[in-house]
C-alpha cells in the first residue's frame, strides 16, 4: 500500500488526486457488489480486504479535495485605540 501512495505522490498537481477519493469509493462499492455475486471459498474475506484497501486510499486522498467553505476565510480585525 505504501508503494502505491508513493507513486501517487509523484503525480503533478492536484487535478488527478482530488478525484481519487471518489474513484476509490466507487471502486469499493463495485467490489462489494461483485463480491456478493461470487460464491467460492474465502470470497467474503477477499472482498472485504479489497474494500478496506480502497477505503483506506479514499481517506488518504481526502486531503487533496479543495476546501471552499466560507467559514475558512479570515475577516480582517478591527483596529482599536488611538
Amino acid at each position: 500500500m505504501h508503494v502505491l501512495v508513493c507513486i501517487f505522490n509523484h503525480m503533478e498537481g492536484y487535478e488527478v488526486k482530488r478525484y481519487l477519493t471518489a474513484v476509490c469509493m466507487l471502486l469499493a462499492a463495485l467490489v462489494i457488489i461483485l463480491g456478493l455475486q461470487m460464491n467460492f471459498r474465502w470470497s467474503g474475506i477477499f472482498t472485504w480486504g479489497i474494500v478496506f484497501v480502497c477505503l483506506s486510499f479514499a481517506t488518504y486522498f481526502t486531503k487533496y479535495i479543495p476546501n471552499t467553505s466560507k467559514s475558512d476565510k479570515k475577516t480582517p480585525k478591527k483596529k482599536t485605540g488611538a
